[in-house]
Formats: structure tokens, sequence, C-alpha cells
């Protein structure tokens, strides 16, 4: 019986088709393991990190494809990274040969001269000099990354920012297109689902929200829309006076509801003053 904790998967943009396939013998964490690296944006694999910083990770699921014995995986793992090669869609940085030691169950003949290979193999100081050197050029301020890692006034940014033209050039380099933002706006007015609006226009969940909340208006003469949602129609003037009359009487809201065909809201919007100032009318109804 294959164990199901073993397997291949594959995480799947399902915006673009793109794919990634790995295996794993701990299929039931590996999700949550790349979720918290992409979320934390060191994933491993760069081409897919690109992929979720851009789409978001609504447009991504993890997969499992099959389950097998461990010495199984490598094999399988090679068949859907050389099919989605084919495909054109495929994340994998590692694309000839997968090469993994997961499974691999070694004879006792093997084990023996591995050990036998290792034993005794000492590094001469000269070595370990130049191991030192090296580890302290990477790690240290010989390191050319060094510099951009210090903080507080090490900084060579600190104490400066940036000038409101050279914010409005940045936003701008990256601005999405007049025509797809009154795309995006369209359809969020025919109440199309905003995944619905991310397949189909390639954009990332972020973008729509943007658009949604009038980001782009500061730079594009744009339609306002009302996104589908029902204009409040406003009580004529006789109705107010009439709906404050019968509250004045002591009728129940629920009557007066009734009565005028008007929903309860209305009526307590009525008695709250919300058309005081619209009509012109005597102060909020405190009875």
């Amino acid at each position: 019986m294959k164990k199901l904790n073993c397997g291949i998967y594959q995480i799947r943009n399902i915006v673009t088709g793109f794919c990634l396939a790995g295996q794993s013998m701990r299929l039931k964490i590996r999700p949550n393991e790349h979720w918290g690296t992409l979320r934390n944006n060191n994933h491993w694999n760069q081409y897919l990190q690109n992929s979720y910083n851009k789409h978001g990770k609504e447009c991504f699921v993890f997969e499992i494809l099959l389950y097998c014995e461990p010495e199984e995986l490598t094999r399988y793992e090679q068949f859907f990274v050389n099919k989605y090669v084919a495909l054109g869609l495929s994340y994998n940085i590692c694309r000839e040969c997968v090469d993994s030691p997961k499974g691999i169950i070694r004879s006792l003949e093997t084990k023996r001269k591995m050990s036998r290979a290792s034993k005794g193999r000492i590094h001469t100081p000269e070595t370990i000099e130049k191991i030192s050197k090296n580890h302290a050029n990477v790690s240290g301020e010989n390191n050319p990354m060094y510099k951009s890692c210090q903080q507080g006034k090490n900084n060579p940014f600190y104490g400066k920012t940036h000038t409101k033209e050279s914010k409005k050039q940045m936003s701008e380099t990256s601005l999405l297109d007049k025509e797809k933002v009154i795309q995006i706006l369209q359809m969020l007015d025919e109440k199309k689902d905003v995944l619905e609006i991310i397949k189909k226009l390639g954009i990332s969940r972020n973008t729509v929200y943007k658009a949604k909340r009038g980001y782009y208006h500061q730079f594009y003469d744009l339609p306002k829309y009302n996104f589908g949602k029902p204009k409040t129609k406003r009580l004529d003037k006789e109705k107010v006076i009439l709906i404050l009359k019968m509250l004045d009487k002591g009728m129940p809201i629920k009557n007066i509801s009734k009565k005028i065909e008007v929903g309860i809201t209305t009526v307590y919007r009525v008695k709250n003053g919300f058309y005081n100032k619209i009509y012109e009318l005597r102060q909020k109804y405190d009875k």
C-alpha cells in the first residue's frame, strides 16, 4: 500500500497555468512550508516567487499528483517536470535532470565503501586557512552585499527621502494602462467576481482593489461607477412629513412601514433626522 504522506505534488498558477513539480515524503506539511516562504518573499525558486508576488496567493493551488513509494519519487517527479517543460509551463529551475537522494536505499557494501573513502581525510593547514578567508569574505565587510544590509545611520540612504517628483515617476513607471483600468471598473460594475477579473485580465488581486478604491483616478480621467449597488432612493417630502405625524401619534414603526409601504430602515432614518437638512424639517424626533 502506498504511503499517503509520500508522493509527487505541484503548485499551479490557475491564471497562467505554470506549475512547479516537486517530491516529498512529508506531503501533509509541505504546503505550509511553501506558502510560508512565499509569503515572506524568500522562496528558493525565484520564478515561482516572482509569479506569486505578481498574482497573489489566491491564484495558486497546491495539488497532490500521485502517491508512491520513496524509491519511486525521483522517477515520477522527472516525468512531470519533462511534461511541463515540453508545454512551456514549468517553474522548475533544474529541468534537465531531477537529482535527489530521497528514497535511495544504499547497499551495505556501498555504505562501507563510502565510509572507508571518508576515513582519515584531514584538511591541511593551508586549506583550512583558505576556507577561513573565504568565509570571512562572504560573511564580513568585504562582501559587496554587506553595505546594503547595514541599518540605521550606517545605511547610505539614512535620513534621505524621495521627492514628490521621484515618487510620481516611480509610480508612473509601473502604472496600469487606462484601458485596463476601465475594464476592471466595468467588470466590477457588472458584479463580476474578483477572481474572475484576475483570471481574465492577468492581474493581481491588489490591482483590482486599487482600481476599486479609486487609486487610478489621480492619474486618469475615469468614469465613476457604483459597482452594481442600487442607488438609494430619496423619500419624497410628503411621505417624510406623513411618517413624522404618525410617529407623533405613537404609531409603531412596523405599522408605519406597512401603511406607507416603505422599509423599516427608512422609517428609522426619518425618525433619526436623516431628512431634516434635506427638506429643512424640524429637529430629530426624540419621542
